[in-house]
């Protein structure tokens, strides 16, 4: 199993004191052909708002499978996962990916980023998926690429960009719905120290 290091915040007694993820004996297992294959195994932890929560160890543990139960992507075998109380496992197809849209903002080691949107475009695309007016969604996105340093580079598409002004991107990206959770996937994984060092004092 991927262990788990909590850096807490001193904001955190400053909000809400539900529980943002709460993990009790949550086991994860996957069935290959006649084998079954238990990736997680019986994990406990707790999210209080307010903290950083990271979870590491060698390639194959489990940490992406983890993340995956964070998010909704995945369900426990066993076990509970609630976020902000809720049991995501009781959801429609249609309401977890609306919850995911609306309440968790992902951050990808590969960016993910659309060739055919320029990157104001690839910002605002959870906003546009959402309903919300073009214009809103827009001018949300150019908000935060000048918060990021992006403000020159709205016009062009990502391949015209560095790795690590792309992963700045990402980041606006996932936070474009104001989510309630930030979940990052080895989101400097493929960059050089220096652009891992920026996005880091980003996050």
């Amino acid at each position: 199993d991927p262990q788990i290091y909590n850096v807490i915040n001193d904001n955190r007694e400053k909000v809400s004191k539900t529980k943002i993820i709460e993990a009790k004996a949550v086991k994860k297992a996957f069935q290959v052909g006649a084998n079954t294959f238990e990736i997680i195994h019986g994990v406990d932890f707790d999210v209080e708002p307010g903290e950083y929560v990271i979870f590491f160890g060698p390639s194959g543990c489990g940490k992406s499978t983890l993340l995956n139960l964070c998010t909704g992507l995945e369900f426990p075998t066993e076990g509970k996962l609630t976020i902000r109380g809720e049991d995501l496992s009781k959801y429609s197809t249609d309401e977890i990916a609306h919850f995911r849209q609306t309440k968790i903002g992902i951050v990808f080691q590969q960016f993910n980023l659309l060739k055919s949107m320029t990157i104001q475009e690839n910002v605002a695309l959870p906003l546009l998926a959402a309903g919300i007016g073009r214009d809103r969604a827009m001018n949300r996105a150019k908000n935060l690429l000048h918060l990021f340093g992006l403000a020159k580079h709205t016009t062009k598409i990502h391949t015209e960009i560095s790795g690590g002004q792309q992963q700045r991107v990402a980041l606006a990206r996932a936070l474009t719905a104001n989510p309630w959770i930030l979940v990052c996937d080895e989101p400097t994984g493929n960059l050089d120290s220096k652009s891992a060092d920026d996005v880091m004092e980003i996050i």
